[in-house]
């Protein structure tokens, strides 16, 4: 998470814009609580918590992702809520110029 949040900032100093919502598959929500209690300052405040469930499932589906995904798991969805690219697995440096490419191109 902190690499994604590094390609934000990074994409809006080149004049671009990219907005991260992240979104928690917590099965407890003292898990979830504990992970946003012990991110440092500028890490993950808050996240979207999908509780398990039907409306989990039809989260997932939508978004081209199986009932039991393999985490972690990124997507970059344009405004329009297009899913433009899957990333299963860490994101890393590397990917920065793809990624940087998908949301400065049309």
């Amino acid at each position: 998470m902190p690499r994604l949040q590094t390609f934000a900032e990074r994409i809006g100093q080149a004049g671009g814009h990219l907005s991260l919502a992240f979104i928690s598959l917590d099965d407890d929500e003292r898990q979830l609580e504990e992970f946003l209690a012990a991110q440092p300052d500028t890490g993950v405040r808050s996240t979207f918590w999908l509780r398990e469930g039907h409306e989990r499932d039809e989260w997932l589906a939508s978004a081209g992702i199986g009932r039991d995904p393999s985490l972690p798991v990124q997507l970059l969805v344009d405004p329009k809520g297009k899913v433009r690219c899957t990333v299963n697995g860490a994101v890393m440096d590397g990917d920065y110029a793809e990624i940087a490419a998908i949301v400065s191109g049309p």
